[in-house]
């Protein structure tokens, strides 16, 4: 059974916390960086093993697709690469709320 659902993210970058921003799953996570001697970006979720995620690019302005997260909060963890290694990764918070799908057929029953 496929559930439609709202999700709610809570980004905290650093120690400034940003309001809810609601989210429908096309939303995608931003960054800026000067491109020099990069070759990948690479992402970790929660503490796992980072991954290479796939990017637009526009000038400074990268984005890639937010990954599929479960209810709850999360780390996301994102670092500059190349053939001699990582740049220090940059994290943010995440909070992920599913608010229930809406009600259907009601109407005053006898």
């Amino acid at each position: 059974m496929m559930m439609q659902a709202l999700v709610v993210l809570l980004l905290l970058l650093s120690t400034v916390a940003s309001a809810q921003q609601p989210v429908a799953g096309t939303e995608r996570l931003a960054w800026n960086h000067d491109g020099i001697n990069v070759t990948r970006f690479e992402l970790a979720v929660d503490g796992g093993a980072p991954a290479p995620v796939t990017v637009t690019m526009a000038g400074v302005d990268y984005t890639a697709p937010l990954p599929a997260l479960t209810p709850g909060t999360h780390t996301l963890t994102l670092a500059a690469c190349n053939i001699a290694g990582c740049s220090a990764p940059l994290s943010i918070s995440v909070r992920v709320v599913v608010i229930p799908s809406p009600v259907t057929n009601l109407r005053v029953s006898p």
